[in-house]
């Protein structure tokens, strides 16, 4: 069980971290759970627990018990490992464990190579980690497995190519973005950017 620094009230601490494991069940796709877990690690930090958190969920491997700080994740699809793996990942990278972080998503790409929520968060920590190249493969994998997130997902391989100057890449994506949402002012106004850069008037 987490305990709660001296100090802190434990009925306000013990509600807020089951107001956001309801949250968690309630959360329809993976951005909302990940918003969801990253609430959690901020909470757990402010309480002085994060790190017990984290030791809960790295020992969870090797044992059959769930940790208490485990959130669920029924939107996922996902086996409790994968959904462990991903939480440690991102409560991980909240502790500022980088290459933790990544060895936790690494072994859930491993598992499931084609899994969306997997794909998203290894392109995710791999673009952080200062690693574009390989971000650019997962989010192209991503575009391949994921069709909900198309948008999102091309709005990523437009940005990915433009910084790594891929210019004809990223001009493809803009083309492909302006198909797939013609109707968003946001994506419209960065594709626009994208093609007057690549010297296309393809609009």
């Amino acid at each position: 069980q987490l305990e709660f620094r001296e100090g802190t009230s434990r009925p306000l601490a013990a509600s807020s971290l089951t107001v956001l494991s309801r949250a968690a069940a309630a959360a329809d796709t993976f951005a909302d759970w990940q918003r969801v877990v990253e609430q959690q690690a901020a909470t757990l930090q402010q309480l002085g627990q994060l790190d017990n958190a984290l030791q809960q969920l790295r020992d969870s491997s090797t044992t059959s018990q769930s940790p208490s700080a485990a959130l669920p994740a029924p939107s996922l699809q996902l086996s409790p490992d994968l959904v462990t793996r991903l939480h440690l990942a991102l409560l991980e990278r909240a502790a500022g464990n980088v290459e933790r972080a990544l060895g936790a998503v690494q072994q859930a790409l491993a598992a499931a190579p084609t899994a969306g929520p997997v794909l998203q968060l290894a392109a995710e920590l791999t673009a952080a980690a200062g690693m574009p190249a390989a971000a650019l493969q997962l989010r192209e994998q991503l575009l391949q497995h994921d069709s909900r997130g198309r948008v999102a997902h091309l709005a990523a391989l437009m940005t990915l190519s433009r910084q790594q100057g891929l210019h004809a890449n990223a001009g493809d994506y803009a083309r492909q973005l302006l198909q797939a949402a013609p109707e968003d002012p946001a994506m419209l106004t960065v594709a626009a950017e994208v093609l007057v850069e690549c010297g296309r008037s393809d609009m």
